[in-house]
């Protein structure tokens, strides 16, 4: 019997002159880590500090002012025109509804000083904007989640 002889006995792994061993994945997450830097300096162009008035967001609540009722025709310009002759208005925003292209006929005016907001309130509350009785209260912060929005409730297509 003859025995073959003249293959290559030794394997692929031999032949290898570099060895490459896994890491895991612990040690990779590590050595990222180990060299990120962070930027806590304030962007470009900005300070630290934006406004000596800047309040929370809890705080902004106690000077905004919910305006109700307003006509479809009002736009942001005519209700801040109406809240002129109070001081310090921030800003003034009407919601729309991006669908309809027109006003939701109510928005928000904010003010710097809360005791200024109430007075604005109490005072504009019912007066006419536009050919609209307009009712003004002092805005709650939105609820988490969006709020209630009311109706049956929606489920997932299923009659329970």
């Amino acid at each position: 019997m003859s025995t073959k002889s003249g293959g290559s006995a030794h394997s692929d792994s031999q032949t290898s002159s570099a060895k490459t061993i896994p890491v895991p994945l612990e040690e990779q997450a590590d050595n990222a880590v180990d060299s990120l830097r962070v930027n806590r300096s304030p962007p470009r162009g900005r300070s630290r500090s934006r406004s000596p008035k800047k309040t929370s967001k809890e705080e902004s609540w106690s000077t905004s002012i919910y305006v109700g009722g307003l006509s479809f025709d009002t736009n942001e310009r005519n209700l801040k025109d109406a809240f002129e002759r109070f001081r310090g208005i921030i800003s003034v925003k009407i919601l729309f509804d991006r669908d309809l292209q027109r006003s939701k006929g109510f928005g928000f005016v904010t003010f710097d000083d809360p005791e200024v907001a109430r007075g604005a309130m109490e005072e504009m509350d019912g007066h006419m904007l536009d050919g609209r009785r307009i009712k003004c209260n002092m805005a709650n912060p939105p609820m988490a989640g969006g709020g209630d929005r009311g109706g049956p409730e929606r489920g997932g297509g299923i009659d329970r």
